[in-house]
């Protein structure tokens, strides 16, 4: 099951948040947080540079600490930044899985805008997982 939560301000700034659930026998549920850490740090990339078209793009996917959430957690942040000259874009998705009992839980919040500063704060981040961990059934 999944529940996906968007709002947007006027061509500034868009926040995306989405829970995904898997529930099974504890032993299926660890196999599969083991099995998704293991793809997700096959994901992680140091800090990379792109010019494509006249647009210079940065991006980076590495962990974080993450909120004290579940028995087991793995957090990793993509970031992105792109320099169209007169703007830039400025793009940051965080996503934690963890596992607590029979459920296997991902929750992703993504903020994007043209702004210095993007919306939300780790604090505010780490508000919104924590609560999605507190409803779990």
């Amino acid at each position: 099951a999944y529940t996906v939560f968007f709002a947007e301000a006027v061509d500034v700034e868009s926040v995306a948040v989405m829970q995904n659930l898997f529930a099974d026998e504890p032993a299926a549920v660890e196999e599969a947080f083991e099995a998704f850490k293991d793809t997700l740090t096959g994901c992680l990339v140091p800090e990379q540079t792109m010019l494509e078209d006249g647009v210079v793009s940065t991006a980076v996917a590495e962990t974080f600490e993450g909120p004290a959430v579940g028995e087991d957690r793995f957090a990793v942040v993509f970031r992105s930044e792109s320099d169209f000259g007169d703007v830039v874009r400025r793009t940051a998705e965080r996503l934690v899985i963890f596992r607590q009992g029979p459920v296997l839980a991902g929750v992703k919040v993504g903020v994007s805008g043209a702004g210095e500063d993007l919306a939300l704060t780790e604090d505010d981040v780490a508000q919104i997982i924590e609560a999605a961990a507190a409803n779990l059934p």
